[in-house]
């Protein structure tokens, strides 16, 4: 009988692994994030129909369970569906997140009435736009007050997800996500023989990125060693089109490591590029920090980004889009539905 039991364990083991590797291996370079993709949520996500997200947190908090975890998705948008199919499609991520929330999904653009798991009543959309959900996916993670305690904003892979649920589990009070994988001794990026490359768009230190450009400004975060920041040259950063809209940005590569250089931000003050990245809430690298031709703030990604989202977030910024109150979502989907226009018309 325990042998049964033992070989069965195995093989579910066995099987759990292989689904991993399978997912793991999936890239973001294998896909085409200009596709639409029709998004449809696991079935093990609670039905929200009445949205009201109070209640649904009392009912996690009842059955023993950590919170809520909120996944802001759009209808279209290819890394949520991505993120699904390979994250959230990982048995053993299903079951570690199924351990410890409740689930549900929204869409960014929906003017439906909700309640906010603190009890107040408020339409998605705006709670949306209130909890910084512009990119798509955002997910939100709520504990038993009601109050958000974590934010992941883009496609994240199987084996950083992992981490993150794992942090979640096991963290220390008030410790942060990277605190953690420091006293864990793990990885933040997936490893390569990869070594930083110059590049004729970089500035050239000294650099001096304080407001009063004549250009905005992209500040762009990589290391030694970081497989995504290679994947990204070759991805994007090699093609045409890219490189053509990046003409018209200063754009600063950093090493997120350096602790000796110094570098003057847009609001004038003197940082590594270490100390800058630290006192970000970025997590992951290769990071885009995008600044107006004034030197203010307009997004960040940390995420997997491939040609279409880097456009999108280019145009936002050169467009001025964001100076009219858009985020990066709405000007994604005002591209999307001209692109679709196009396709009708061709």
């Amino acid at each position: 009988m325990q042998r049964n039991r033992d070989k069965h364990y195995w093989k579910r083991a066995i099987a759990s692994l292989i689904v991993l590797f399978l997912t793991s291996v999936l890239s973001a370079k294998d896909f085409d994030d200009s596709e639409f993709h029709h998004i449809t949520y696991p079935d093990w996500f609670i039905d929200n129909t009445f949205k009201d997200l109070s209640d649904d947190l009392e009912t996690a908090i009842a059955d023993g369970k950590k919170g809520l975890m909120i996944m802001f998705t759009t209808q279209g948008c290819s890394y949520c569906k991505m993120f699904l199919k390979v994250s959230l499609g990982n048995p053993r991520i299903a079951r570690a997140v199924q351990r410890n929330f409740d689930s549900l999904g929204l869409e960014i653009f929906d003017d439906v009435e909700m309640t906010h798991p603190d009890g107040t009543p408020t339409r998605v959309k705006h709670f949306a736009v209130n909890e910084g959900a512009a990119i798509a996916p955002t997910l939100l993670f709520y504990g038993p007050d009601g109050k958000r305690f974590l934010k992941l904003v883009g496609y994240k892979s199987p084996e950083h997800f992992e981490n993150i649920i794992s942090f979640i589990e096991h963290r220390k009070p008030a410790e942060k996500f990277r605190d953690y994988l420091k006293r864990k001794s793990i990885e933040p990026v997936a490893k390569t023989d990869y070594q930083l490359k110059s590049d004729a768009l970089f500035l050239q230190p000294p650099l001096k990125l304080e407001a009063g450009q004549d250009k905005p400004l992209l500040v762009f975060f990589e290391a030694n060693d970081c497989l995504e920041c290679s994947n990204f040259h070759k991805d994007v950063l090699a093609l045409p089109e890219i490189r053509q809209q990046l003409e018209n940005f200063k754009v600063a590569r950093l090493d997120a490591r350096d602790s000796n250089t110094r570098v003057i931000t847009p609001t004038g003050e003197k940082v590594t590029p270490q100390q800058w990245y630290k006192n970000t809430d970025l997590i992951q690298l290769p990071a885009l920090v995008f600044f107006g031709d004034k030197g203010e703030f307009v997004t960040q990604t940390d995420s997997i980004t491939r040609r279409q989202r880097m456009l999108n977030l280019m145009g936002l910024v050169l467009d001025k889009k964001y100076k009219e109150g858009w985020n990066y979502q709405r000007y994604a989907r005002s591209k999307a539905i001209e692109r679709s226009l196009q396709q009708k018309q061709n």
